[in-house]
């Protein structure tokens, strides 16, 4: 589910920042990230902190471009986690 949901996002995302509709894009990932967050168990406090510091560091981007560029990474990093 995790690799999916993330997946899913990251290709919708991609054509709204390529077209310059970053803020759109950052709130399709950060919705995706929240999806996540309340999908896993219980016992998954350190994936959910990880993901709450995520979108924490994402809000402190001044403008939508740097929010999307900092949530795109983020989420394709977390994409390679779960691939590998």
């Amino acid at each position: 589910m995790v690799r999916a949901t993330l997946k899913e996002a990251l290709d919708a995302a991609e054509p709204l920042c390529a077209a310059g509709k970053n803020a759109p894009c950052a709130q399709l990932i950060e919705g995706a990230l929240g999806d996540i967050a309340s999908s896993l168990s219980p016992g998954c406090q350190r994936p959910r902190k990880l993901i709450a510091r995520t979108k924490e560091s994402a809000a402190a981007e001044t403008t939508p471009k740097g929010r999307a560029t900092f949530l795109r990474g983020a989420a394709r990093t977390l994409l390679d986690m779960v691939e590998d």
